[in-house]
């Protein structure tokens, strides 16, 4: 998306004739240099030789690794300013948002998701020149053009990578459309991760692992304030199905994948770090961009997740729970997530029994529209149970569960033991399971009056039974 009347082509071809007479007229600092080569030849020498070795190691960098990290540790030091390459730059449409005028050289703005970055146009002319070196002035003049008119699009491509702890994954694990479960090491050497997956404890580590999806995002250029720029940033996303977010909703939204994962799993999760890795082809541009960037938040939890095999089960429980939240559950829906994930994810320390209990309360109160006891109960029986038996088991389950929460918050003849607490834990957090996998696929709050308005005969007479008992 350009400007009519922008010639591209014309564009190209003039930014990469200047590009390459930059590096041309470019002295690289640090290049493999025979020995006794300022001994034996004079400065001009030097120079041309300098600046052969660099050619040499340039072209050896597409196929040798070694080469290859050589030479992006290098940088090339410019013979002047180079006014013809920021002036043609200077003209592309898409520039012009981000210029920040300066006493010397024009500065310039560019944004990765929630992370921007500043620069001048000297520099970015710099890296260009560098890249014309190894791969022609044209195709780095077209990287650039490549680069700005997919931000404008919003369809700049790169992986999402969200670190968490709590299951083990031996094998890569596919999810959907350009989503999957790895563990931490395969996806460190894929996307050059740190070492350790975060700065705690190596006994974490052999439980670390990562959710990867595909993103695309835009803009890529961060307009000035004093000026009508952009529209407002924002991701899209292919997993679970085509949808997009606002940036503001963005470490929300990753969020909510870590705690449906945790409810599907049935196990408590942790999750801080998010790193977001751009493809070779924008990162060899510029340092700025190669390095993506990296978000921490944490949740409270007192102890680390032992961690258990991943299994297909808990798969294909995750992927339909998260189809039915996409593109990003609301406020209510988003709470009773949060509530019910937490159940899991607080184990021990200030977070006890009790605690995990009143989560999954405030959960199922959320779902199930506000209700309580035997009103809930009714509601959970008429949507999770298919037959008169079900329906029955399903009511007296989640009354128990109810009743025992009353114990909890009215301090009702004393709290239940632990062996109890913990039984009516599980309970809660199955219960609470399976309404959600139910009420996710539509919007909260429910209208009840089309949700199974009748119950099985036999049901229904348990049920009244059961009230009669607990007047």
């Amino acid at each position: 998306m350009t400007s009519v009347g922008f010639d591209e082509s014309a564009w190209v071809r003039r930014l990469a004739d200047s590009l390459v007479d930059v590096a041309e007229a470019a002295r690289p600092s640090f290049s493999p240099l025979p020995p006794g080569l300022l001994v034996h030849h004079s400065i001009d020498a030097y120079d041309s030789v300098l600046r052969c070795g660099y050619r040499d190691l340039a072209a050896r960098a597409k196929h040798d690794p070694a080469a290859a990290k050589r030479f992006k540790d290098s940088h090339l030091w410019l013979d002047g300013d180079p006014v013809e390459a920021c002036a043609i730059l200077r003209e592309h449409p898409l520039m012009k948002p981000a210029l920040l005028e300066s006493a010397k050289d024009e500065g310039f703005t560019g944004q990765i998701l929630d992370r921007s970055y500043g620069g001048t146009l000297t520099w970015i002319v710099k890296c260009l020149a560098k890249l014309s070196v190894k791969e022609g002035g044209v195709e780095a003049a077209r990287r650039w053009h490549r680069f700005l008119t997919a931000g404008a699009d919003y369809s700049i491509p790169a992986h999402e990578i969200t670190v968490f702890h709590g299951l083990v994954v031996r094998a890569k694990v596919d999810l959907g459309p350009n989503a999957y479960l790895a563990s931490y090491g395969q996806a460190k050497s894929e996307f050059d991760l740190p070492e350790e997956p975060e700065p705690f404890p190596k006994a974490s580590y052999p439980n670390a692992a990562v959710l990867v999806r595909d993103i695309k995002f835009g803009p890529g250029v961060a307009p000035r304030e004093d000026r009508a720029g952009l529209p407002h940033a924002r991701a899209s996303f292919s997993f679970p199905a085509e949808y997009s977010v606002d940036l503001e909703a963005w470490f929300g939204d990753s969020r909510v994948l870590v705690d449906l994962l945790s409810i599907a799993a049935r196990s408590p999760l942790l999750s801080r770090t998010r790193y977001v890795r751009l493809p070779e082809w924008i990162a060899e541009m510029d340092p700025n961009l190669g390095f993506g960037t990296q978000t921490s938040g944490g949740y409270s939890s007192d102890v680390w997740p032992r961690g258990r095999d991943v299994s297909q089960e808990d798969v294909r429980a995750f992927v339909d729970l998260f189809r039915g939240s996409y593109p990003y559950p609301g406020r209510a829906l988003g709470l009773a997530i949060r509530r019910l994930a937490g159940s899991f994810s607080r184990p021990g320390g200030r977070f006890d029994l009790e605690d995990r209990v009143l989560d999954v309360a405030i959960a199922l109160e959320i779902l199930y529209g506000g209700t309580t006891g035997q009103k809930m109960a009714k509601r959970a029986a008429r949507l999770l149970g298919v037959n008169a038996n079900e329906q029955m088991a399903t009511y007296d389950a989640a009354e128990q569960f109810y009743r025992v929460r009353s114990r909890i918050v009215h301090s009702e003849k004393g709290l239940p033991s632990r062996d109890s607490l913990h039984r009516e834990l599980e309970g809660g957090q199955e219960l609470g399971r399976r309404s959600l996998a139910k009420l996710i696929l539509g919007p909260l709050p429910v209208d009840w009056a089309r949700v199974k308005p009748h119950l099985d005969p036999e049901a229904e007479a348990h049920i009244q039974n059961a009230r009669g008992r607990s007047r």
